[in-house]
């Protein structure tokens, strides 16, 4: 079994017009720059999964969210507390 070098493969995404394959490998450094740019800048990316608000059935988990908490005794105590929460730097 041979061990495979990262140098061997191309650093674009390669198609049959190569006006188009520049553009590309063009967009990958401004992307890689940008990924630079904010990393030297201390931040990380980060992939986030929410729900899909166009997923059947989603309108109605929602609204049978709101209506336990509505339905709740404790809701204007509780709505009451986090209205108070401060947090430090933010207005």
């Amino acid at each position: 079994m041979t061990q495979l070098e990262a140098s061997q493969f191309p650093t674009y995404v390669t198609c049959n017009d190569l006006t188009r394959m520049c553009r590309m490998a063009d967009s990958a450094k401004r992307v890689q720059k940008h990924r630079d740019k904010m990393k030297a800048a201390g931040l990380k990316p980060v992939t986030i999964w929410v729900p899909d608000v166009n997923a059947p059935g989603y309108a109605q988990e929602v609204a049978d969210a709101i209506a336990i908490i509505n339905a709740s005794v404790d809701e204007k105590v509780i709505l009451e507390e986090l209205s108070n929460i401060e947090i430090e730097g933010w207005k």
